[in-house]
């Protein structure tokens, strides 16, 4: 049996050198064989990079295939689009609807208590976008809306929960799929006692799969004790806690030194969330990473090995 070099197996799966070695690198969707002068593909290899290209065209997410064995792609191929509005279709009608129009299509309908448009469209987007652009065009704006929304009056507890439970499914088997296969850092995230605000673990936790970090989420309200001996266990490289305040208190900090103190030598703590100046300084001063905002989450993952 043939082996072709990466220029050939570009040639012959329709698929940019770049997204070769991005597919490779991020989704393990293949293992080439190596020599002295690079990577080596053999027709089977071939064969399963272009039913995952052609999978694409249709509108599939690489993240979403990568995992699938070769008969479970041709029969995917083999099953007719659901209508001409479907994947393929939506992804190019996407280049041509702004994010705003997105996110009030969303909006609209959950003013209306329209669960399965709402669903349905946040589904599409979740299918379409790979995960960093996922968070940031779609994910955040509409918390920031609904949480604007919200303190106004114009949104009931209700709906606010209703999105709560859309986004949370929607996150949660996001992270399932994206997962990397391997990796040489795991993350935990969490938050502390009576903190059930979790779309900012949720969020930072869909980044850091997208950018081919580990991890391991256990959700909001857990108590110190219950963090440190699960990260005995997990053995992470960092422990995420998410927080909604911006200003600590003395309890609140008593736990994060608390959780400090019981992982040192086992992993470090980052504390996520829109924290004032002074908080940064307090929690600093017990052992804990500040983080601020996303993009300062982004910054320290650069240092774990992560590819955006």
């Amino acid at each position: 049996m043939p082996d072709y070099p990466i220029r050939a197996a570009s040639k012959l799966t329709g698929l940019s050198l770049d997204t070769l070695r991005a597919w490779e690198r991020r989704y393990r969707v293949i293992v080439p064989k190596r020599n002295n002068r690079g990577r080596l593909y053999s027709d089977q290899d071939i064969q399963r990079l272009t039913l995952l290209r052609q999978a694409v065209d249709r509108g599939h997410a690489i993240g979403q295939l990568a995992k699938l064995k070769d008969q479970d792609l041709s029969a995917l191929l083999e099953a007719p689009l659901s209508r001409p509005g479907s994947a393929a279709i939506q992804q190019e009608g996407r280049t041509k609807q702004s994010k705003g129009e997105e996110l009030e299509s969303i909006l609209s309908a959950i003013n209306r208590f329209d669960y399965s448009r709402a669903h349905r469209e946040l589904g599409r987007l979740a299918a379409l976008l790979p995960p960093r652009q996922l968070v940031y065009d779609i994910v955040l704006p509409l918390l920031q809306h609904i949480g604007q929304s919200w303190a106004c009056g114009k949104l009931s507890i209700a709906q606010e929960h209703m999105v709560s439970g859309i986004l949370r499914g929607l996150l949660g088997t996001l992270l399932r799929l994206h997962s990397p296969i391997s990796s040489s850092s795991t993350l935990l995230f969490a938050t502390l006692s009576d903190e059930l605000h979790e779309f900012g673990i949720l969020s930072a936790a869909l980044l850091s799969v997208g950018a081919g970090i580990g991890v391991v989420y256990l959700g909001p309200n857990l108590p110190p004790q219950e963090i440190i001996e699960a990260a005995r266990k997990i053995l992470p490289r960092i422990v995420v806690l998410g927080m909604a305040q911006m200003s600590g208190t003395n309890d609140l900090l008593k736990q994060v030194k608390q959780i400090v103190q019981g992982l040192s030598g086992v992993a470090e703590v980052w504390i996520g969330g829109r924290l004032t100046d002074g908080f940064k300084r307090d929690l600093e001063a017990v052992g804990a990473q500040p983080l601020g905002d996303f993009h300062v989450f982004e910054q320290h993952l650069l240092r774990l090995g992560a590819k955006f």
